[in-house]
């Protein structure tokens, strides 16, 4: 998936799109609100774990 990263991204974000529209039955304006904030949130938490791993990974043993 990493020479895919692109590919990939887009594709999630319109399988999460239809996904969210399919069982939500939201409008297209609506959809993509919870979308944007799905992908937002997503980020957010990936860099918080990620920074935790980094910072338990420099404590002393």
């Amino acid at each position: 998936l990493q020479q895919y990263g692109a590919i990939a991204f887009v594709v999630a974000l319109a399988l999460d799109f239809v996904v969210i529209r399919y069982v939500y039955r939201l409008r297209l304006r609506t959809t993509g609100l919870v979308t944007f904030v799905h992908l937002v949130v997503s980020v957010l938490l990936t860099i918080a774990t990620l920074s935790l791993v980094r910072l338990l990974g420099t404590a002393p043993t």
